[in-house]
């Protein structure tokens, strides 16, 4: 009877357990090539801010009144060879670029298998940490936690030191629910909290970040992510506090909710459609539209087109991305 529980026991935790997400390098870690583009997110209907405080197993983070605002935030990993900052970050194997910004990272292999970040430049600020801050580590699964100490130095109007700690801990995983009915049902949520203290001279100050981000195994880069940060300057006054939420192109765009522009600009018809979609453009010149499905995958793209052929697409929920002169619009259609 005992040896009877006992397997019992061992097959209920293995499963209650197996469809945890587990990040591996070779999945999760970005390379040269990758691009990413995420949206900023309106948060203006949670007055009291959005609720990150829940954790553990078989968690359901809701969030169903988010909406897009149009604007958005993209990245291009490249080739270190081809920023020339580079060589003031040794061993840096590959670098988010977003216009003039550039984040710096190595990929390392010991003491273990681990992305280390080395710092930033741009035209403003340049942080260069000599003692990197290990970012993520792999295999990376709920309730792992990663912790390290960084330091360095950095460049703002004045030169000089900078050091903190990093940690990210794996501190949930279960359901995501977005707008619309677009429900992720095995997430692991990242919590990363970097504390960066600077010394410049008689200025002193800190630096607190703090993210949370959803990542589901159909992609590396977050669903979603909320980001709080905090800076403290010695002698001025309130810290500045500000908040980011955005939400990744190839998922989240798939709950976002239309807005009034959408609708003066852009109409559908007949909407649901059974073979042939119709396009209307009002006020707006279109560059390409590319239609995904309701998991976020890309379906088709057209240049320029006021037709869009629905007949051999399964029925269900798909989203137009539509980039236009005055910006992306996000129409929904149903096939039926």
């Amino acid at each position: 009877m005992k040896k009877l529980l006992l397997l019992l026991s061992i097959s209920f935790y293995l499963n209650a357990n197996a469809q945890t997400l587990v990040m591996t390098k070779a999945v999760f870690e970005p390379v040269i090539g990758d691009t990413s583009r995420a949206y900023i997110v309106d948060t203006s209907y949670y007055t009291n801010g959005l609720n990150v405080s829940q954790t553990g197993a078989n968690t359901v983070w809701t969030y169903s009144n988010l909406a897009a605002t149009g604007n958005s935030i993209s990245s291009a990993y490249v080739d270190p060879s081809s920023i020339p900052a580079s060589t003031n970050y040794p061993g840096c194997t590959i670098v988010q670029n977003q216009g003039l910004l550039n984040t710096f990272y190595k990929s390392v292999t010991s003491p273990s298998t681990q992305t280390e970040f080395q710092g930033v430049n741009s035209t403003s600020i340049t942080m260069n940490f000599s003692n990197t801050a290990v970012s993520m580590r792999y295999p990376f699964t709920y309730q792992d936690v990663i912790t390290d100490n960084f330091s360095g130095a950095f460049t703002f109007s004045l030169s000089g030191s900078a050091s903190g700690n990093a940690t990210v801990v794996a501190d949930g995983h279960g359901t995501l629910i977005l707008p619309n009915g677009v429900t992720f049902n095995n997430v692991l949520r990242l919590k990363s909290t970097q504390i960066t203290n600077f010394n410049a001279l008689i200025i002193t100050g800190s630096i607190r970040q703090t993210m949370y981000s959803w990542y589901d195994a159909s992609q590396k880069f977050p669903i979603l992510s909320i980001n709080y940060q905090t800076m403290s300057i010695t002698g001025a006054g309130s810290p500045t506090v500000s908040a980011q939420v955005i939400g990744n192109k190839n998922n989240f765009v798939i709950g976002v909710n239309e807005n009034n522009l959408d609708q003066a600009q852009i109409t559908f018809f007949p909407n649901p459609v059974s073979d042939e979609l119709n396009i209307d453009f009002i006020a707006a010149e279109v560059k390409n539209i590319s239609i995904y499905n309701a998991q976020g995958k890309l379906i088709v793209q057209y240049l320029d087109t006021k037709k869009i052929n629905c007949e051999n697409m399964a029925n269900g929920i798909y989203i137009a991305e539509i980039k236009t002169n005055k910006g992306i619009i996000h129409k929904k259609f149903i096939k039926h």
